[in-house]
């Protein structure tokens, strides 16, 4: 199990993409996937609403800009960047979260790790950063859901797209890179597997 010890625990990490499940119900392999944790990646966090325990959002834009609709006392793990800037703006008050939690402060696997049998660089990414999140909960099982990674689907579940979205090959062979390793790197899913946690991307 993750630091934090204690029997199994799921965790349910959703995206934003086009297939991000109807909340609530979401089957997985033929039955019902049972979440003790659910990770809400960016706007994904509005998609699942009440049921949603952490925000993952690592960009100060994303979280100004949802502020207003994600549920009150949520959870928030982002780059202290991020935080600090959102603070600076005032609008955090809006969700009044009950922790804010910084990468940085994630010690295991560390945020400025070098080494190459350590992921590196998952903060760039809030999808691989909410992996490192639910392997610091104490997940044993990480189901990713809703990260289709086509290139040139610019819109989210909802059909909401922003400018700033960067949904390219490019950015998709990043996160992968950092998900499954590279020939140089090793990945957050071989580093969990490890560890006896099992990450599962569905589509992938």
């Amino acid at each position: 199990a993750g630091p934090s010890g204690g029997g199994p625990v799921n965790a349910l990490v959703v995206c934003p993409g086009p297939s991000c499940p109807k909340w609530p119900a979401f089957a997985y392999e033929g039955t019902l996937f049972k979440a003790d944790v659910i990770i809400g990646v960016n706007r994904a966090a509005v998609a699942v609403g009440e049921a949603c325990h952490w925000w993952c959002a690592h960009d100060w834009q994303t979280i100004i800009e949802n502020v207003f609709e994600v549920k009150q006392g949520i959870n928030i793990f982002s780059t202290s960047t991020s935080i600090n800037e959102a603070r600076r703006q005032e609008k955090l008050d809006y969700c009044k979260p009950k922790t804010l939690l910084a990468c940085e402060d994630i010690q295991v696997p560390r945020y400025d790790a070098v080494d190459d049998h350590t992921p590196r660089s998952w903060g760039l990414f809030s999808l691989t950063g909410a992996v490192v999140l639910a392997y610091h909960l104490g997940a044993t099982q990480i189901l990713i859901v809703g990260a289709d990674m086509i290139e040139g689907n610019e819109a989210d579940w909802d059909g909401y797209t922003n400018e700033r979205f960067s949904r390219t090959l490019q950015r998709f062979e990043h996160q992968k890179g950092i998900l499954y390793g590279t020939d140089k790197q090793v990945g957050l899913v071989e580093w969990c597997a490890k560890r006896n946690v099992k990450v599962k991307r569905l589509g992938e």
